[in-house]
């Protein structure tokens, strides 16, 4: 019994060889009778990576070193160039007064052109002032629990106010970058390049930070009633920001990427699911089923005759991809590139792997719903386009999985 099993298993086995090498032979000179088809669906694919290197070699990637500001005085780093003459406060009493007058002298001492003329005003609401006190104003002090305040004796224990400066030209505090979305940092720039850019703290580091340090230090002295100058002693130091690379290509234009990389592999895609098509248009399934040929097996078939190409393909891709070229500018800080810099080549060549079968099983699977080549093809270019544009980053995890079915959406 088990003799004639094995026998049966072996017999099963040879006759799955010799049909499959039949039909590969068959799919072999199908696809050498159109070597125009063949050379185009190869020098295509080639021809998109280069221009993808090409944009690696145009675009810099840079070093910066690590940056830290040196260490400095409030008042050392006070600049004053801004619309604006009269500092306004509030509330109108003597503690406020005395605070925010002796604040804005020492200022003028620091910095000749910062505007001594101070006002008090009776509602904190800035909303119901008008353009033109706007306008003048050169800083607004709040201060939010000194109502009852009368003199030094009476001043609270913890005096808390509101700073309010004007914004103009390139330096402003852009209020709208504190909180950082999660699409730049994971994808377009460094946290490194974020601490280096001085645009989002300029004005405070050369105006506010002045401003508010004679403030606190003139709550000292009236609190304390001293008039030494505390104001040489006191130094800050800034944290600095660590060395990083500044890559164009992956900040600015990395959806190139994935783009290039899905072009060089939907030629193959097209191409094949224009073969499968064909046979389905020719019948040419149903005269294999006379000669005994399974329809699986030919499917099997034209799977393997993509990974043949997608096995290459991945394989030169990756080797391009680690290529280190020089850079294109000799100004300091370009150093050279690839298009991974830190990828290893295991982990490129495996996702690049994994998706050639998922393409390649996606042709076949495509190709048995139409009956017209062009319109498969046509069609399949389309599906492939809408694939790839991430539409759904709000679908439920069991759709997404679902949708996994299609390669771009696998891929993403």
């Amino acid at each position: 019994m088990e003799y004639h099993e094995s026998t049966r298993r072996h017999g099963t086995c040879i006759k799955f060889l010799s049909d499959f090498r039949a039909l590969f032979i068959k799919t072999f000179f199908l696809t050498i009778r159109k070597p125009g088809q063949t050379i185009a669906e190869i020098l295509l694919a080639y021809t998109f990576m280069g221009l993808l290197l090409g944009m690696r070699y145009i675009l810099d990637r840079r070093y910066y070193s690590a940056y830290q500001i040196p260490r400095f005085n409030p008042y050392s780093s006070l600049s004053y160039n801004v619309i604006g003459n009269i500092t306004y406060y509030y509330p109108g009493n003597i503690c406020a007064a005395t605070i925010a007058t002796k604040a804005v002298n020492d200022l003028n001492a620091q910095v000749s052109t910062f505007p001594t003329n101070i006002q008090a005003i009776s509602d904190p609401t800035l909303s119901t002032l008008s353009n033109t006190t706007l306008q003048s104003l050169t800083a607004f002090i709040q201060f939010t629990n000194l109502d009852s305040c009368t003199n030094a004796s009476t001043m609270p224990d913890e005096v808390k106010y509101t700073l309010r400066m004007q914004e103009n030209g390139p330096n402003y505090y852009h209020a709208q970058d504190v909180m950082i979305s999660p699409n730049a940092y994971m994808w377009q720039r460094a946290p490194e390049d974020f601490c280096q850019s001085t645009s989002s703290f300029s004005n405070y580091l050369n105006r506010f930070l002045g401003v508010q340090y004679s403030i606190n230090l003139n709550i000292i002295k009236y609190v304390t009633n001293t008039t030494q100058n505390l104001a040489s002693s006191i130094y800050m130091n800034h944290f600095g920001c660590p060395a990083y690379y500044l890559d164009q290509l992956q900040s600015i234009y990395g959806f190139f990427i994935p783009i290039f990389f899905s072009i060089v592999f939907v030629v193959t895609f097209i191409m094949n699911v224009g073969y499968v098509v064909q046979e389905r248009e020719n019948k040419t399934k149903e005269y294999l089923r006379i000669y005994g040929l399974r329809t699986w097996i030919n499917n099997l078939v034209w799977v393997t005759r993509s990974m043949i190409i997608y096995f290459i393909l991945s394989s030169v891709v990756t080797v391009l991809s680690l290529v280190v070229l020089p850079s294109s500018n000799s100004r300091p800080g370009r150093v050279s590139k690839a298009l991974f810099n830190y990828t290893h080549w295991t982990v490129l060549w495996t996702i690049l792997f994994v998706y050639s079968i998922q393409v390649s099983a996606f042709s076949v699977l495509f190709g048995q719903f139409f009956k017209r080549p062009l319109l498969a093809k046509l069609l399949g270019f389309v599906v492939w386009v809408i694939t790839f544009i991430d539409f759904y980053p709000g679908v439920p995890v069991g759709a997404r999985y679902f949708l996994c079915i299609l390669p771009n959406a696998g891929l993403m």
